[in-house]
């Protein structure tokens, strides 16, 4: 027989388990090609859900966060159109254009995220429509800034309907955001289950291999299912993070989801409400006629509820003012499958509005009506005169000795006197009337339909009252007199502005008679109040600049908590007047401007502090490095001259510039800011200091506080005196003191006369104190008479 060959015999034994290796490598080169493929599928499903449910998560926050902006800031603007005093808006416009910028950006982050260039169609139109809505809002804020009230409405009755598209097109927006990721998470959970299923069918193939495969696949499933879950409690962490009551239904108008604004706002836990119809939970009533508002048409038409206002009667029956929207939930083939309302409580905006409303046209001293809402009523006398020809009293009332009272006793019980006698004269007034104060110790009453017989007896017994007021304070008692102008208004009394000029030169001349008498105008009366008493205080001032009748006086400005650093005064001047007594700056001030003798009494200050201090410095070495702070009037602050007179004066006197601080009032820097700046950067040079005095009364705007080189704010005193009681002044001077560290500035809070405005100082932050509780005006140690040669110097 013949021999097999060697290769022949080793093909018939290999060829068999060459199958078969063969086989089983192409079967384990297709396994693991096919749990490559399983893999690479479980991981885009993985990814694909990561990247849905971060997109649209991302899309839902910052739709459901725009719409929060913009319910805010139409808000802020229907304030600001019932409260237009510039007191209370400062905070209230820069939350405004905080708010503007946020809603931008919100903007521009959804047209950033929004990649589909379909969906990037119906997005264009909300981003239109929102962009065009805030350029609508910004205008009116600029039109309510200047005044223009008319301009203001207007635009705001023009921004109703895009606003509403506007909320229409973001609660839509939010729906089919919902609505299409959980779509786009059944697909992927789908797509999951398939890849289940063939690796289960693969591993029965292939026990061994496929078990080894699973572990894997189960391990990536696990993964997969994590991820889910965590987006998932994302999603609704984002839910009941949205400051707003969020409340889901299904087509049924069952409850499905409540979130935790809205649980707390009706009552009901999520658990409990879930599968209990809309109504039964969530139940409003209509403000007017308190009956209840149905919910249910909205997804059964298919379309978007416009905003409105309800109140929501919650489960323990309080009843809380809301504004609510409520919107169809659709799923991907547009067929409804539910509805979303979104709701937020507006109790605290009306609040405020009803607050600053009633702050807007009261004076908060007095609790009385103040200048503002006195001259409104009076125009609307005045138009009642003229169309019905009723006529009309004004009374003007200006009350005799008070400055004694803040002289001896300081403002507290200045203030205090205010209160009690507005309480006394508001008693004896007809309830038709109306009693103001129009400003320091003047006030104002309108007598309304009142003939003029009635308005002289209504006038005496005004006066008799404040003459039989006695006034106590610790161990001294005060009597006062009211000077009264009386004016009768009808149709021929012309504008507001000629009606108060009428009063206030009859309240003059009653002063001037004597006081605590009433005074009547006569028409025809020409209107004067430059009297020859005005003449007599200039010849008085000009007397006392030439032989030293001025005299300074100081009060301590000390740190609000305790520390070193050296004393620090503010400087007041007095006048000796003919008879010897003692005058206020209240009593010549006034004439001095009027006659712009400002700036001699400016200088005569100057040089007689300069002169102290150099005598202190000589006699007794003591307290070297106080800093004196000097009140400057506008007219020196526009005095080119006035940098060179001090400097040669600090020269003659040896005194370092450091202890000089110069005190200017916010007005008057505001007035002429370029002006201020160069005055103020030229003496820096030199090295005085400044502050900026009665800060909060004049302009109330922060933007200016960059290009001055203030190192002192002085809080007016008009925010410190109720700063414990009174919640808005605390604010303010927060506020103040705030942007004033910010800019590396001091802050000085006048008109401290109690511990407890004291320890709400320290808790603010503030860093110095002035005022009674501090420290009373007292004399210099060593009286200074300037010559008027070293005055004109």
């Amino acid at each position: 027989m013949a021999e097999v060959p060697a290769w022949t015999r080793m093909g018939r034994w290999l060829r068999p388990r060459a199958v078969a290796v063969a086989g089983f490598a192409v079967m384990l080169v297709l396994m693991v090609e096919l749990v490559a493929m399983g893999m690479a599928r479980l991981d885009e499903l993985t990814s694909r859900i990561d990247h849905i449910a971060y997109r649209q998560g991302a899309k839902m926050q910052a739709t459901a966060d725009l719409l929060d902006v913009t319910r805010q800031r139409s808000e802020l603007l229907g304030v600001l159109l019932v409260d237009r005093t510039l007191r209370q808006q400062a905070e209230v416009y820069r939350r405004l254009e905080a708010l503007g910028q946020r809603s931008t950006q919100l903007m521009d982050r959804l047209e950033a995220l929004e990649q589909d260039p379909v969906k990037r169609l119906a997005l264009e139109e909300l981003l239109r429509t929102g962009r065009a809505l805030e350029r609508m809002r910004d205008a009116m804020a600029t039109a309510l800034q200047a005044g223009q009230i008319n301009e203001a409405l207007r635009l705001r009755l023009s921004q109703a309907a895009p606003a509403a598209r506007f909320e229409e097109l973001l609660t839509g927006a939010v729906s089919a955001q919902r609505a299409e990721m959980l779509a786009a998470m059944d697909e992927a959970l789908a797509g999951a289950r398939g890849a289940y299923l063939f690796l289960a069918v693969l591993g029965g193939g292939l026990l061994v291999i496929g078990a080894a495969v699973a572990v894997l696949v189960i391990r990536h499933i696990g993964r997969a299912e994590a991820a889910l879950y965590r987006e998932k409690e994302r999603a609704e962490v984002a839910l009941h993070s949205i400051a707003e009551g969020v409340i889901t239904t299904d087509a049924r108008g069952c409850i499905e989801v409540l979130n935790a604004v809205a649980e707390q706002l009706t009552g009901w836990r999520s658990a409990e409400a879930r599968g209990l119809p809309l109504d039964a939970v969530y139940v409003v009533l209509d403000e007017e006629s308190q009956k209840p508002l149905s919910h249910g048409f909205a997804a059964a038409a298919g379309r978007t509820l416009i905003t409105r206002a309800a109140i929501l009667k919650a489960r323990d029956g309080r009843r809380i003012p809301v504004e609510e929207s409520c919107s169809p939930i659709r799923g991907p083939d547009g067929t409804v499958t539910g509805l979303v309302v979104v709701f937020h409580d507006v109790s605290h905006v009306r609040a405020m509005a009803q607050r600053l409303t009633w702050q807007a046209s009261h004076d908060s001293l007095t609790g009385l009506v103040n200048r503002r809402e006195f001259e409104r009523r009076l125009a609307y006398l005045l138009e009642s005169a003229k169309t019905d020809g009723r006529k009309h009293a004004l009374l003007y009332l200006d009350l005799d000795r008070f400055k004694a009272v803040n002289d001896t006793c300081g403002h507290v019980a200045g203030d205090e006197l205010l209160r009690q006698l507005a309480a006394a004269m508001h008693v004896k007034i007809r309830g038709s009337d109306t009693l103001a104060r129009l400003g320091g110790d003047e006030f104002g009453v309108l007598l309304e339909a009142c003939p003029v017989d009635q308005a002289i007896r209504i006038a005496n017994g005004l006066r008799e009252i404040v003459r039989d007021f006695r006034f106590h304070w610790k161990d001294k008692t005060f009597s006062l007199g009211a000077s009264i102008g009386l004016v009768m208004v009808d149709a021929d009394s012309g504008t507001v502005a000629d009606v108060l000029a009428a009063a206030d030169a009859s309240c003059y001349a009653a002063k001037e008679k004597g006081g605590s008498r009433v005074e009547m105008y006569q028409p025809g009366t020409a209107l004067t109040r430059t009297p020859q008493g005005d003449v007599a205080m200039v010849h008085q001032i000009t007397s006392a600049l030439e032989k030293g009748g001025f005299r300074l006086y100081r009060q301590p400005i000390a740190p609000v908590t305790r520390g070193g650093g050296c004393p620090h005064y503010e400087v007041l001047v007095r006048m000796v007047d003919e008879s010897g007594h003692l005058l206020a700056p209240n009593d010549f001030m006034p004439a001095a401007e009027r006659f712009n003798l400002l700036p001699m009494v400016d200088r005569w200050v100057v040089t007689a502090l300069l002169d102290f201090m150099a005598q202190e410095a000589q006699h007794w070495g003591a307290d070297l490095e106080s800093c004196y702070s000097i009140n400057l009037s506008g007219a020196s602050l526009n005095d080119s001259t006035f940098a060179e007179f001090l400097r040669r004066r600090m020269e003659a006197a040896r005194v370092p510039p450091r202890r000089l601080c110069f005190e200017v009032t916010e007005t008057t820097a505001i007035s002429n800011l370029t002006k201020a700046s160069e005055f103020m950067h030229d003496l820096r040079v030199l090295g005085c200091r400044f502050a900026l005095d009665d800060f909060g009364v004049g302009m109330s705007s922060f933007a200016y506080l960059k290009h001055l080189p203030v190192d002192f704010l002085k809080i007016d005193g008009s925010f410190i005196r109720d700063l414990a009681g009174n919640p808005v002044d605390y604010a303010i001077v927060e506020a103040i003191n705030r942007i004033a560290h910010l800019l590396g500035m001091k802050t000085v809070a006048e008109f401290v006369a109690d511990q407890i405005t004291l320890e709400k100082l320290k808790e603010l932050r503030v860093d110095y104190a002035q005022g009674d509780l501090i420290g009373a005006p007292e004399p210099l140690a060593v009286r200074v008479e300037a010559s008027p040669a070293a005055a004109a110097g």
